[in-house]
């Protein structure tokens, strides 16, 4: 019998941003250092935790944009012009 993997939203948030944090942490260091292997594995550990906490700030500050600036870009806010100006377009 198969037993599905049901991952819940939550924990599909936290390993995004942890392999975020990774593919982020390895493709900087191997630009930096022209494809060059980190130095010890301490290195690659706290390169890992500074982006992934690097990541997750920069997720929040969108989101919290996202959230600020909803309305006008779904349009419930400037509404009303958009009806006076599809009034004048029909005239």
């Amino acid at each position: 019998m198969k037993y599905p993997l049901h991952w819940e939203p939550e924990s599909k948030v936290f390993a995004l941003l942890v392999v975020t944090g990774l593919v982020v942490s390895w493709v900087r260091q191997f630009l930096a250092h022209h494809w060059k292997s980190f130095a010890s594995w301490e290195d690659f550990f706290i390169s890992w935790l500074v982006h992934t906490v690097a990541v997750g700030l920069l997720a929040v500050f969108a989101g919290a944009v996202i959230l600020r600036t909803q309305n006008f870009f779904v349009g419930s806010e400037h509404e009303e012009n958009y009806t006076k100006k599809q009034r004048f377009m029909s005239s």
